[in-house]
């Protein structure tokens, strides 16, 4: 359940709420996609500031045998959140 990222149910009504009522199911999920993409660029900015050539191993990898650093905004995020203990709902199952 997405209201699980809050400490409780009002506070995700409050912020999945419009002055005309809750939001309905399809507005909650592209909400919840644009504040995951501006956590994620937070978080990659953050990586970059942090490591700016991402010369860390937590930014590394290996595709088909061959060494790469990662690009992605999103892989980036991740790995920065892993890295620094930042634990999100969906991340910790």
């Amino acid at each position: 359940m997405a209201w699980k990222s809050y400490s409780t149910e009002d506070l995700f009504w409050e912020h999945f709420s419009t002055d005309k009522g809750h939001m309905g199911y399809d507005a909650i999920q592209t909400q919840m996609l644009k504040d995951r993409q501006i956590l994620n660029e937070m978080h990659a900015a953050a990586a970059q500031e942090e490591f700016p050539d991402l010369n860390h191993p937590a930014f590394q990898g290996r595709k088909r045998g061959i060494p790469y650093t990662m690009s992605k905004t999103e892989a980036i995020a991740k790995a920065y959140r892993k890295l620094k203990k930042i634990i999100e709902v969906e991340e910790r199952s």
